[in-house]
């Protein structure tokens, strides 16, 4: 199973003191009841007005809001990978963070190795000269190293140039095509320009390498991230030798499209300080969990598996309980999304796993019947030695 994705994160001390001392003092929760309908329904800027990073206030506002909590949701896809068995980059990592905001995923990778004894050496790339400025006192206390560039990174050529001159292993953008005015095919032009630099980087270190789009939880933003995955897929723009590996199983159709009010994401929860509780409280804003979809595409040395095993399923939902009964959504490789459950009076030790299963789980073998009864669950427990 993904322990990670069932135990509560504490969120790390060094991350906590990193933010909350780079947004400082002053009216912050007034600041955050202005940007959190600005980030909710406006993607960043209502129309008429600037963007809210260029705003000092807000962008402090979400430093110490959003970033905490925020800079938690690699480090729980990087915990997967490890998981998954995938080969991770050693020795100092290097990492591009895009649309960087408060350097939110950089912090996050550079606490997450850096409990491996690992150095993060980052690149944040952002227009906002707030938000580059919040990223360097973020990085700074967390004793990393970022470099800075100034940018819009949707522009074209402007990203992949930032690649070539960054040199990443590790490219990430974390809510950033959120707030980008784009279309799936646009995008998907874009992030295969970037594969396919760090391809060539691949082929020349001999080392794994990875971009991870990372999105919040909600409807919108995690179907905008299909339309994307299936630009990629179906427009065959993945260059040779990259795999798409996490959270989907294999390259297949993502059953989630047909259904314009279907999506799926992960949720981890969290354990928040009570100053950080605080503030969301005079905005009128509770978070107990990180709740978020992603993509990771990997680029892997020759010899090393990219696929889980054929047949394997992943948990899509929580565990429902009712009465009698346990069911739940897993995305499969025949059927695509679909119910599966347990029967209290037809359980058994070949179907116990599914009976207790967590969201994002993997299974190597579900045995479902016609009407989703599963007849034999077996967990994965690393998906490159299943």
């Amino acid at each position: 199973m993904n322990p990670h994705f069932d135990t509560p994160l504490p969120l790390p001390v060094e991350l906590e003191h990193a933010f909350r001392r780079a947004a400082g003092a002053g009216n912050l929760v007034g600041a955050l009841k202005e940007l959190w309908p600005w980030l909710a329904q406006e993607a960043g800027a209502p129309r008429g007005s600037d963007h809210y990073s260029l705003r000092q206030m807000m962008t402090r506002a979400y430093t110490a809001y959003y970033g905490p909590a925020n800079a938690m949701k690699l480090p729980a896809i990087l915990s997967e990978m490890e998981w998954a068995g995938l080969p991770l980059p050693s020795g100092d990592v290097r990492l591009l963070d895009v649309g960087c905001g408060p350097g939110t995923a950089a912090a996050g990778a550079a606490w997450w190795w850096g409990e491996r004894g690992v150095k993060v050496s980052a690149t944040g790339l952002d227009w906002s000269a707030e938000f580059l400025s919040l990223a360097t006192a973020v990085l700074s206390a967390l004793g990393a190293r970022l470099q800075t560039q100034r940018g819009d990174w949707s522009k074209v050529g402007e990203l992949q140039r930032v690649v070539k001159e960054s040199r990443p292993q590790v490219v990430v953008a974390s809510n950033a095509l959120n707030e980008v005015r784009r279309g799936p095919g646009e995008l998907a032009s874009l992030w295969a320009g970037v594969l396919t630099e760090l391809a060539v980087l691949s082929k020349r270190d001999k080392g794994p390498h990875y971009l991870i789009l990372l999105e919040p939880g909600n409807r919108d933003a995690y179907r905008r991230l299909l339309q994307l995955r299936k630009a990629l897929l179906e427009g065959a723009l993945l260059p040779p030798g990259v795999s798409l590996t996490l959270p989907c199983l294999d390259h297949r159709p993502c059953g989630a499209l047909a259904d314009p009010k279907d999506w799926c994401h992960e949720e981890v929860p969290v354990v928040l300080p009570a100053w950080h509780e605080e503030l969301g409280r005079g905005a009128g804003l509770f978070k107990e969990s990180l709740i978020f979809s992603y993509l990771v595409f990997a680029v892997l040395p020759d010899g090393v598996p990219a696929g889980f095993p054929v047949g394997a399923a992943r948990v899509v939902s929580q565990r429902m309980e009712e009465k009698g009964l346990m069911k739940c959504y897993v995305c499969t490789a025949s059927n695509g999304k679909r119910l599966a459950r347990v029967l209290n009076s037809r359980r058994t030790e070949q179907n116990e796993a599914l009976a207790v299963c967590r969201r994002g789980e993997v299974f190597t073998t579900l045995e479902l019947g016609e009407k989703g009864d599963a007849f034999v669950a077996m967990r994965s427990s690393k998906k490159n030695k299943a």
